[in-house]
């Protein structure tokens, strides 16, 4: 409802805005129920815009870095917050994102974390996009490798044992035939010659 006044009357003007308000309120139910499933991923997650700049991070990743409160970290330079650089981290997997468009994944620590160098995660940035498709963001997703890490290089180091092991083996058959020859054969001539020096 609009009014005003018009000397000596009053304008009324009704307009229908029921369409209006029912959008901004089912606008407003979506984004509750995606910060909520944001807040609920279990794996750490960080969104930042163009400029490097942290818009939100998930609970998983405040409590991961040992944050008390969002404030601190929104607004702030990723590669500050999360791994304590003064630039952008070298091989940084959102550049590969922002300038492919596609989904890119890395290797890497979490170096804001007070332990970090006890950890490995597999970092992947997805692309966020407006209406006309333009990457306007990147959600950076951090999953917990470190065990798998552990894991692999175990397997590895079985599989080299395992390899290794008839290398080993088979080398020292080859070198102990010829030392086991020489030494019946300098046996041999032992008895054969007299025992002076020469």
């Amino acid at each position: 409802l609009y009014s005003r006044t018009l000397p000596p009357n009053h304008l009324f003007v009704f307009q229908d805005v029921t369409e209006e308000s029912d959008l901004k309120i089912k606008i407003e139910k979506s984004r509750s129920e995606l910060l909520s499933i944001f807040d609920g991923i279990e794996d750490p997650m960080v969104m930042i815009d163009r400029n490097y700049k942290i818009r939100r991070i998930n609970e998983a990743m405040l409590k991961t870095l040992g944050g008390s409160s969002y404030k601190n970290f929104i607004g702030k330079a990723c590669y500050w917050k999360l791994h304590g650089l003064k630039e952008r981290c070298p091989g940084c997997t959102a550049d590969k994102t922002w300038a492919t468009g596609k989904k890119t994944s890395s290797l890497g620590p979490l170096q804001g974390r007070p332990d970090a160098e006890d950890f490995t995660y597999q970092i992947t940035c997805f692309p966020l996009r407006d209406d006309k498709g333009q990457v306007t963001a990147i959600a950076e997703c951090y999953r917990d490798v470190t065990d798998l890490k552990r894991t692999e290089e175990e397997l590895f180091e079985s599989e080299r044992t395992r390899v290794m092991e008839p290398l080993a083996a088979g080398i020292a058959h080859e070198v102990r035939n010829p030392l086991a020859i020489i030494r019946s054969t300098a046996q041999y001539s032992l008895g054969e010659v007299t025992h002076d020096e020469d």
